[in-house]
């Protein structure tokens, strides 16, 4: 959708209506963080001499890692985005290195202009640039835009939340393993697609002879996304879908071996 105006995109954003509370738990499952192996590190400011040497870490995640959260939670047909690029005139940028005599070379940039939207909730517009001179640029500036589009959404919002964290760098000016680690609130907590809570195990009387049987998070979100189209949800919100489904059909509902007899740590499912 690249050829869109302002106009059709907001049409196109706006045409369906979603209720509150359905529009709370997208945004809540969105800006939901990323699977830690998806958030990467970049030294930004270097300190120190020798092997005394640590860089300030900006977490990050491919444009990619975008992607497949808005396709997880509102699906493919759920969002759109428009692309546009542009160029400045050249300009100079400097190109000497700290303590050479300053240099610099007339060179120009791209812009990238990124709206994206998601379909009954908004849409949202930033920019990215890069150097020209950089074989690269047109992604750069594309992933930069795309990114910063997205934040209003939640995707890589908590990234600018992160505390300051300093971690050694070896002669490169690399990260030392093993590199800087997130803190705890700052990992995924697994939100259900449906209600929006957290999603915590279960111990389920599957007999129906009074012997509790566990149901890890993983066990439940495998379950859920085996039988409700790819989903993420909860032990309550699958055991809704399957009496919605079963009383559509006439059939009796609520009825054991599915009933939780209690969570896990005393935690509602």
């Amino acid at each position: 959708m690249n050829d869109l105006s302002s106009k059709d995109a907001l049409a196109i954003a706006f045409s369906l209506k979603r209720p509150p509370a359905e529009v709370a738990a997208i945004v809540a499952q969105l800006a939901e963080p990323f699977e830690e192996g998806d958030v990467k590190w970049k030294p930004q400011t270097i300190r120190g001499k020798d092997n005394e040497k640590k860089g300030q870490a900006a977490a990050y995640a491919d444009p990619r890692t975008y992607t497949d959260r808005l396709n997880e939670i509102v699906g493919p047909d759920g969002w759109f985005q428009t692309v546009t690029n542009d160029f400045t005139v050249p300009f100079p940028k400097k190109v000497s290195k700290y303590g050479e005599e300053e240099k610099f070379h007339q060179v120009a940039k791209i812009v990238s202009v990124v709206s994206v939207g998601i379909i009954g909730i908004g849409l949202h517009t930033d920019v990215g640039e890069s150097w020209l001179d950089d074989e690269n640029a047109g992604t750069i500036a594309y992933a930069q835009a795309f990114k910063r589009a997205c934040y209003p959404f939640g995707p890589g919002r908590y990234f600018y939340e992160l505390p300051k964290i300093w971690h050694p760098v070896n002669t490169y000016g690399q990260f030392t393993d093993p590199g800087p680690q997130l803190p705890e609130w700052a990992k995924p907590k697994k939100l259900c697609q449906d209600c929006g809570k957290k999603i915590t195990g279960v111990e389920i009387d599957v007999k129906g002879d009074g012997v509790l049987k566990p149901f890890t998070v993983t066990r439940i979100i495998e379950n859920s996304k085996l039988k409700y189209e790819g989903k993420k949800l909860c032990f309550k919100c699958q055991c809704k879908r399957r009496d919605a489904k079963l009383g559509a059909a006439g059939n009796r509902v609520g009825a054991a071996p599915n009933t939780p007899a209690k969570p896990v740590n005393g935690k509602a499912a």
